[in-house]
């Protein structure tokens, strides 16, 4: 009964979507009209407008409206539409893998506009979130994505923006699919539905149903995928759309090699291929190359595999897709493999890793960048927060100094000259240090990555024997890069000398304790002092001072079964760290044979501190360190 009732509103989307999709066409052919019109601002309107559907409206030169949309806006002065059109840019520079410079400009156009604008303008927040969800997304950063679509599809609602909130549930929708949770993608997937049908927008339409196929295909549900891809493919007569066409052949290829059938899934992908040269679509070009060259591949007809193998590479070189390139050279690998070529198997093997060793540390420097935009955000705000509290007692501050400022500035004195004598002792107890501490951050570094690329290699080896399956390797890999990615990523933050002071490490800790919390879905606090001297601390004491607090936070989440977690931080002749959570609490007297409270002894050592350890049964536990400042 379901599905007959599904299949009934289906041939009513399809006869509504008939009448529609001419309104379609008069749609875009209304803004490139506008593109002559004598007001200025309607203009630069209609090219940002144009850039942003792009292919999946068949505008095949959106990259070069969008540049013609940012060179009318700033000659124009319309800073909004500047913005919009920077956002388009972006979304071009990301298309190219640029993901680095489409953050940064991304980032530097939120900065330039006035916080008053951006709780006006709600359709250019749904560009930025969507913009850096898309950016997050293919470093792996699939919780950060996730919240970013989210708070798109907020702001696409508050406008009504159709196909604004289509863009970012589709976002939504693909997160949740990457993170395994394919039932929460699939009730977005149904939300799309019903806005297919209140909307009447057939490109929309087809979408959604592709993106349902898709899921089922993930799922494994290969009949409920075949039904939608059939629903998709009635409507690309309607929709006359090159792109559409492409993804279409594209996931049908895959649907048919599910099931092994094989030679319709090869007429597919080559169908594929013919409409990506027509879209202009180099990028799905290179994956439909490798599509075919991997269905040869398993059909034993290697030298057509190798064919468009050579083809992949070709185009992936153009455009600079090195994951594509990673591909063809494992395929090629695994050709020379199963033809006793041993010596040529290996180079090609080689090759690929290079590569994956190449994207990760791709991934780590965008990851990176990404860590100390969200870092410096965070500490901006919760400074602002600061000094807020502190303009209160400002009064009072200043009648307490009046009355004590001779007192104070002898004080002051003393201190001054206390401070310089012990901040020269410590410069020399660092400089005899930095050659071991080199050393030993050169030994993490080694450690860190040599061990996660050795098991990378083994799995590998794995899935190559058949020991592991493809997918098991799959997800074993991206787990082992994406903590790859992270340890890299803190090894890069200590060794910045501009993040060597007390105050960015207290920042850095609390931003970094938030989010590992929040990822937890628990509470987290954070108390940070009123003010914080201007100290150096060293990249040897922050490491060690940062990894003590996460082993503390991260040790608390696994055991602690808490439903909030609190940090404070107090500065007084030394800094204090006080980690509390409402967990079970544990008894302090009992020895335990793991290494977490024997690890926090030999970090405070090496710091020179203490700590004080308070816990018992049901009543929570509360850890506080105390570390000297100099």
């Amino acid at each position: 009964m379901g599905n007959k009732k599904l299949y009934l509103i289906t041939i009513s989307f399809i006869f509504i979507s008939v009448l529609v999709c001419f309104g379609q066409k008069r749609k875009i052919e209304i803004l490139k009209n506008k593109l002559n019109s004598k007001n200025k601002l309607e203009v630069v309107k209609a090219y940002n407008k144009l850039a942003f559907l792009g292919n999946d409206y068949n505008i095949i030169d959106g990259l070069e409206k969008a540049k013609k949309g940012l060179e009318l806006s700033k000659k124009y002065k319309f800073t909004e539409e500047e913005a919009i059109a920077n956002l388009n840019i972006s979304m071009y520079l990301r298309s190219e893998f640029k993901y680095d410079s489409a953050f940064v400009l991304i980032e530097k156009t939120y900065k330039k506009l006035s916080s008053n604008k951006f709780q006006k303008n709600n359709s250019f927040l749904f560009r930025y979130h969507f913009e850096k969800g898309m950016i997050f997304l293919p470093q792996g950063n699939k919780e950060d994505a996730l919240t970013e679509f989210f708070k798109a599809y907020k702001y696409a609602k508050i406008t009504k923006d159709t196909i604004g909130i289509y863009y970012s549930g589709t976002g939504i929708s693909s997160t949740y699919n990457n993170l395994k949770m394919f039932d929460k993608g699939m009730i977005f997937n149904n939300e799309l539905i019903n806005l297919a049908k209140k909307s009447k927008d057939t490109v929309i339409l087809a979408k959604v149903f592709n993106n349902i196929s898709a899921s089922y295909l993930n799922l494994g549900k290969i009949k409920q995928s075949e039904y939608y891809s059939k629903q998709f493919e009635k409507l690309l007569p309607l929709v006359e759309n090159s792109y559409l066409n492409f993804i279409y052949h594209y996931n049908k290829a895959y649907q048919l090699m599910e099931i092994n059938d094989l030679v319709k899934s090869i007429f597919h992908s080559k169908e594929a291929v013919k409409y990506c040269k027509k879209s202009k679509r180099n990028y799905d070009l290179a994956n439909s190359y490798y599509l075919i060259s991997y269905l040869y591949n398993i059909k034993n007809q290697f030298d057509e595999s190798r064919k468009y193998t050579d083809s992949t590479i070709q185009i992936a070189t153009k455009i600079n897709a090195k994951e594509q390139k990673l591909y063809a050279f494992s395929n090629y690998g695994e050709i020379d493999y199963k033809l006793n070529n041993f010596k040529s198997s290996s180079e090609n093997y080689s090759n690929a890793l290079e590569l994956f060793q190449e994207i990760s540390n791709d991934k780590i420097k965008t990851n990176s960048n990404f860590l100390a935009v969200k870092y410096q955000t965070e500490k901006k705000n919760l400074q602002i927060q600061n000094l807020q509290t502190l303009s209160k007692k400002r009064f009072w501050i200043s009648i307490a100094l009046a009355f004590g400022i001779i007192g104070i500035g002898g004080i002051a004195f003393s201190q001054f000259k206390n401070y310089k004598t012990k901040k020269a002792l410590l410069l020399a107890e660092q400089d005899k240090a930095v050659a071991e501490e080199r050393l030993r951050i050169a030994t993490d570094m080694h450690d860190d990555v040599g061990t996660g690329l050795s098991r990378i290699l083994y799995i590998t080896n794995s899935v190559k024997t058949g020991e592991t399956s493809k997918e098991e390797g799959l997800s074993k890999v991206t787990e082992i890069s994406d903590d790859t990615i992270t340890k890299m990523s803190e090894i890069i933050w200590a060794l910045n000398e501009s993040n060597q002071t007390l105050e960015e490490l207290i920042y850095f800790i609390r931003s970094q304790a938030s989010e590992m919390v929040e990822n937890a879905k628990l509470n987290f606090e954070g108390i940070l002092p009123e003010t914080i001297p201007n100290l150096s601390f060293g990249w040897m004491r922050n490491r060690n001072t940062y990894l003590l607090a996460k082993e503390t936070i991260n040790n608390a989440i696994k055991h602690a079964q808490a439903k909030t977690i609190r940090i404070q931080f107090e500065i007084k002749d030394q800094l204090i760290i006080t980690i509390k959570d409402d967990g079970i609490g544990f008894d302090t007297n009992k020895k335990f044979n793991g290494n977490g409270l024997n690890n926090y002894k030999k970090r405070i050592e090496k710091l020179g501190g203490k700590h004080t350890i308070i816990s018992s049964k049901n009543e929570g536990t509360i850890i506080v360190y105390q570390i000297p400042l100099i």
